[in-house]
């Protein structure tokens, strides 16, 4: 089965993802296709490009859900992993997942990533297993890759109100994988690390109200209201282990509820 990365961009890191993609199929053999955003430039449209290691298709679009979306309709792979520009690939780990969802038949698995080549971003499981609903909310999306066919027979896309440029800033990828559940599909966690990453994510920073905002409108859209009392629980989680601050806790509970009363 064919194998691709989709990596969404825009055009002032297009050349550091062109690296990105040239290192990937040196060092993997597996291709990628760019989508550029140009909403950062006055040109209007540009033409699509096509190289030995990856094509580029332009969008005037903005938003990163509209991003990755245009990026798995144009690619003519099997299997796709949904990257950011900002990711150092392990190649091993790469080539393994990739293996892994071709031999299991799920519609998608989910990886590990690291923030340096000594310590994983987060305190994954040592083991495999079968995701949730509430499992998949724990995911990034640099850690998905999907059967896109299966996918797309599904009915499956992503919600264009999440992620980055959208009116929510995150949670574009755990809606997408919970629909994909909700709709019949499988997942699998598999304990492989796939890449670096060495920045803090863009879900990641509960300084900012706007994180909160989309936390509440993330469980809302997932779980309905049923999304309220684990909301609490993910932010009393948060608490006790020391990621939030006591004052802190209650700025973010507020905030997320605006988001989730708002959807």
């Amino acid at each position: 089965m064919k194998r691709e990365l989709v990596i969404s961009t825009v055009s002032s890191n297009l050349e550091k993802t062109k690296m990105l993609a040239e290192h990937c199929f040196k060092t993997t053999n597996i291709r990628s296709t760019i989508v550029c955003q140009l909403f950062e430039i006055a040109e209007c449209s540009k033409p699509n490009e096509y190289t030995e290691a990856y094509d580029i298709v332009y969008s005037n679009d903005r938003g990163l859900a509209k991003s990755r979306m245009l990026g798995i309709l144009s690619s003519n792979a099997d299997l796709i992993w949904i990257a950011d520009d900002d990711i150092e690939v392990v190649p091993e780990g790469a080539i393994e997942a990739f293996s892994a969802l071709e031999s299991t038949g799920n519609d998608f698995i989910t990886t590990k990533y690291a923030i340096n080549e000594a310590q994983e971003r987060k305190s994954y499981s040592g083991q495999a297993f079968n995701h949730s609903n509430l499992s998949i909310m724990k995911v990034s999306s640099i850690e998905i890759i999907i059967n896109k066919q299966n996918v797309l027979n599904l009915g499956v896309g992503f919600d264009t109100r999440f992620g980055l440029g959208a009116k929510y800033k995150s949670g574009e990828e755990n809606i997408f994988l919970a629909d994909i559940l909700s709709e019949g599909g499988k997942g699998q966690y598999l304990p492989i690390v796939t890449s670096i990453h060495r920045e803090v994510t863009s879900g990641g920073d509960f300084s900012n109200p706007l994180t909160n905002i989309s936390k509440g409108a993330i469980f809302k859209r997932v779980f309905g209201w049923w999304g309220l009392p684990i909301l609490f629980a993910f932010y009393g989680r948060k608490f006790i282990n020391q990621e939030i601050k006591a004052f802190q806790s209650f700025t973010c509970v507020f905030a997320s509820l605006k988001g989730f009363f708002r959807l």
